[in-house]
């Protein structure tokens, strides 16, 4: 059964995730780059020193990520101000749970082009991050939901007018009132 999505009633991570998948089908890519924060988005932030030691994810986080961690479509990349020593407990949790990271703060399969410098800014095609708006609280089951959608591509949009149209799909790519 086809599910039909109402774009403009989706969450701003939710519309994320629609506007990369849009792309990636639109340029035929075969990988998937999702770069994801630790603190306060992976799990529940304390600010001291041993909170590796004792740590809790956030409700839905870790069936999403083991649910991205078992396509080979997908590169998931920690993103995180954490020096490396300190995140040794947090990768064997990760892994323990079926969660992969490929990457530490760096992108290294996709080099800079003529058309981006990805020496300063490494490329992803998704950010999940408290610092850009994601709400683990809320967000984390909503991706839950949407990611398995959109890997099947049995999905519709409702309708929606060209302004919406024009940011989901890239078509005629420009501001809508300039046509």
């Amino acid at each position: 059964m086809t599910t039909i999505i109402d774009v403009p009633s989706c969450s701003a991570i939710e519309v994320s995730l629609l506007r990369a998948f849009a792309m990636k089908k639109k340029r035929g890519w075969d990988r998937f780059y999702v770069a994801v924060d630790l603190h306060d988005t992976i799990v529940w932030s304390t600010y001291t020193k041993n909170m590796a030691e004792k740590f809790e994810l956030f409700p839905g986080c870790a069936d999403t990520l083991r649910f991205i961690s078992g396509d080979d479509l997908f590169v998931l990349i920690l993103f995180t101000s954490s020096y490396v020593d300190y995140l040794e407990q947090f990768y064997k949790t990760f892994e323990a749970e079926g969660i992969h990271f490929k990457y530490l703060n760096e992108n290294p399969e996709c080099p800079s082009t003529q058309m981006g410098d990805y020496s300063h800014k490494f490329y992803y095609n998704l950010l999940i991050d408290d610092k850009a708006g994601f709400n683990p609280l809320i967000d984390w089951n909503k991706l839950k939901e949407l990611f398995p959608i959109v890997l099947s591509g049995d999905y519709s949009f409702a309708p929606m007018d060209k302004a919406w149209s024009t940011f989901l799909l890239g078509e005629n790519a420009g501001c809508p009132s300039e046509r």
